[in-house]
């Protein structure tokens, strides 16, 4: 949907990294957010990278090495590069208001505040519009973090979040669990973003077991599609000429090797994972609370 427009948006996720060191911490700690006006945008849908290089550019520095990481989402991409129409299914989302994702922001100021809430909410309702005039009404909050904005550009990395990406048309988007969760959010001119963290064992076993079983669902109901001959060759590992969702799930354990440490206890242990956006203004339907 949003490729044309991906490199910009790469570069200038590149240059905030290196010029603002927006993976660093912006605090000693949460800030202790208590003031504030509440600010509502819309997501326009996910930007599905290219290529693998473009998706770890996208990504977050989570073990403090210069270097992004972002393991699942290179994975999303190569899901892309086999012929799934990822790029459809977030159209699909966008086109029937299945799945509403707002961004609300609890800030003194869109410019710069040290100590600022932001809550990600998922509804569904008639398709938006992105002309400003959309209201977010009251839904599931799926993620909650602490941060600033600096100069128009809000980090936050004191929380956790569920992010809901559409992967297969005619499915339900897909739910990420994301510890360790970080946001980047620019509020100057065009609204646009990134959101990452990483999947601990539990909450990659949740995603692959969704991928599994929606893969299986998408081969049967295309079985001349690319994808489908794709899957086949690469899923279907004892040769059967069927694929299991437990096979898919299993190939992404293999493929996924964790690269991020959560525990301290010197052992790699979470896979990261970061999804750029964007977004548009909106309105509250009812005054924000947190």
């Amino acid at each position: 949907m949003v490729r044309a427009r991906l490199t910009p948006l790469v570069a200038s996720f590149a240059a905030a990294s290196l010029l603002a060191c927006t993976d660093a911490p912006v605090a000693d700690g949460p800030p202790d957010v208590t003031t504030g006006a509440y600010y509502a945008f819309i997501q326009h849908g996910w930007v599905f990278p290219a290529s693998g290089a473009d998706w770890r550019a996208v990504g977050f520095d989570f073990d403090d090495d210069d270097m992004p990481e972002n393991q699942a989402g290179m994975l999303l991409g190569a899901l892309g590069s086999l012929g799934l129409a990822i790029d459809d299914a977030n159209l699909q989302q966008l086109s029937r208001g299945d799945t509403i994702l707002g961004h609300v922001v609890r800030a003194d100021s869109l410019a710069n505040d040290r100590s600022v809430a932001w809550q990600l909410w998922s509804m569904s309702g008639a398709p938006p519009s992105y002309d400003g005039t959309d209201r977010l009404g009251p839904g599931a909050v799926d993620g909650e973090l602490t941060g600033e904005i600096l100069a128009g550009v809000l980090t936050a990395q004191y929380g956790e979040a569920v992010i809901r990406v559409p992967l297969f048309p005619d499915q339900p988007p897909v739910l990420f669990p994301l510890v360790e969760a970080r946001l980047e959010l620019d509020l100057r001119g065009p609204c646009r973003g990134r959101i990452g963290g990483v999947l601990d064992r539990a909450g990659l076993a949740t995603a692959l077991d969704q991928v599994g079983r929606q893969t299986v669902a998408h081969m049967a109901a295309h079985p001349e599609h690319s994808f489908t001959a794709a899957a086949h060759q690469f899923f279907d590992e004892d040769h059967d000429g069927e694929v299991t969702a437990s096979e898919v799930a299993a190939f992404g354990q293999q493929l996924l090797r964790a690269d991020v440490e959560l525990d301290g206890d010197g052992t790699r242990d979470g896979v990261s994972l970061a999804v750029p956006f964007e977004c548009a203004p909106a309105l509250l339907a009812a005054p924000g609370e947190f």
